[in-house]
């Protein structure tokens, strides 16, 4: 990948980056169920990384190679059309510039404009307590918010098998979710077992 669009989709990351906040997302309809979104709009997709260049080195590599198999998948998905790579690329030092704070809504508006996307998709991979997944983000273009949100296992480590997760969720996205006032995110921190055992093991 060239160096100034792995920034660039780097940037992207950095943007959907906005919270690990994970809903109780029902199931994604698969692809090969058919037919088209509920809509009839075609959805100009940009779609980011899902680790930021200080993020350990598995991960964007990682990163790397689902981003490459969504293009593929998305490419072939009714209802979607893709920004190009160079699309991305041609606007990599805006992308830069205007990420100075990421998580404004008005950056991802402002990049938005900049792709003419309608959504942005990226995400965040986690481990925790032997479990891998991703957590994947919608971002309305429009209004820099975040769309839709879901936790995707990913057991296996199996980047084809993840790839197809997170379009899946994107198509059961736009069939299901008609406004944003449909989500409801809550962020929950962390738990500490305080109890007797805790202190005396």
């Amino acid at each position: 990948m060239p160096e100034r669009l792995r920034h660039a989709c780097a940037g992207l990351a950095l943007l959907l980056a906005t919270g690990v906040s994970l809903p109780a997302a029902e199931p994604p309809r698969s692809l090969s169920g058919g037919g088209l979104p509920s809509t009839n709009k075609v959805l100009r997709l940009a779609v980011g990384d899902f680790a930021s260049e200080i993020d350990r080195p598995e991960n964007i590599e990682r990163s790397r190679r689902l981003t490459e198999l969504l293009h593929v998948q998305f490419s072939s998905t009714p209802g979607f059309e893709l920004v190009e790579r160079r699309e991305i690329e041609a606007v990599a030092n805006e992308v830069t510039i205007s990420l100075s704070q990421p998580a404004k809504p008005s950056t991802a508006v402002r990049v938005g404009k900049m792709l003419r996307a309608d959504w942005f998709i990226g995400g965040t991979f986690l481990s925790f307590g032997g479990t891998n997944c991703v957590v994947a983000r919608v971002v309305d273009a429009q209004t820099g918010l975040v769309r839709d949100m879901a936790c995707l296992l990913n057991a296996d480590n199996d980047p084809v098998a993840l790839s197809r997760a997170v379009a899946d969720f994107a198509v059961n996205s736009q069939r299901n979710v008609a406004s944003l006032k449909q989500r409801v995110f809550l962020g929950v921190g962390g738990f500490e077992d305080v109890g007797v055992n805790s202190r005396h093991p």
